[in-house]
C-alpha cells in the first residue's frame, strides 16, 4: 500500500499537512508527515499534460532520501498506465515500487495547495 493523504485546510489545525505511508494495512513501514506543503523545500508537485499523456508526481525528502509518488499515463506505451513510488539516495540506484492494480488518484486536490516542482512544462498551480 502506498498512500498520500492530505489535510490541506484542516479544521482546528494550525497548519496544513500531507502524510505519506508505505507498507501493508497491518504493517506501515514508513510514515512521513510533510508539515509545510506550501514550501518547495518540504514537498513539490509536478503535473504535465498533453493529448494522450498525463504525468503527475509528488516529491519530498526525509533525511538523505527523496521519495517521489507518481502516476503516468502514456497512450503510446504499454502498459499505458504506471503508478508507484521511487526512492532515491544521491550516489545510489533509485528503487522503484510499482502499484499493482488500479490506483485511486485524486491529484487535483493537491493542485494550488502544494509548492510546484521547478521544472519546465510543469502545469502545477502555485499556492
Amino acid at each position: 500500500m502506498i498512500s498520500v493523504c492530505s489535510a490541506l485546510r484542516p479544521a482546528g489545525a494550525a497548519r496544513p499537512y500531507i502524510a505519506y505511508r508505505f507498507g501493508t494495512g497491518q504493517n506501515v513501514e514508513l510514515d512521513i508527515t510533510v508539515k509545510e506543503p506550501g514550501k518547495r523545500s518540504s514537498a513539490a508537485l509536478f503535473h504535465y499534460f498533453r493529448p494522450g499523456v498525463d504525468r503527475t508526481s509528488l516529491s519530498f525528502k526525509r533525511q538523505s532520501t527523496t521519495y517521489t509518488v507518481f502516476s503516468e499515463v502514456d497512450e503510446a506505451l504499454m502498459p499505458t498506465h504506471k503508478a508507484g513510488v521511487t526512492a532515491s539516495v544521491l550516489g545510489r540506484r533509485p528503487v522503484n515500487v510499482p502499484c499493482i492494480g488500479n490506483p485511486t488518484e485524486n491529484w487535483f486536490k493537491l493542485d494550488g495547495q502544494v509548492a510546484c516542482e521547478d521544472e519546465d512544462w510543469n502545469s502545477c498551480q502555485e499556492p
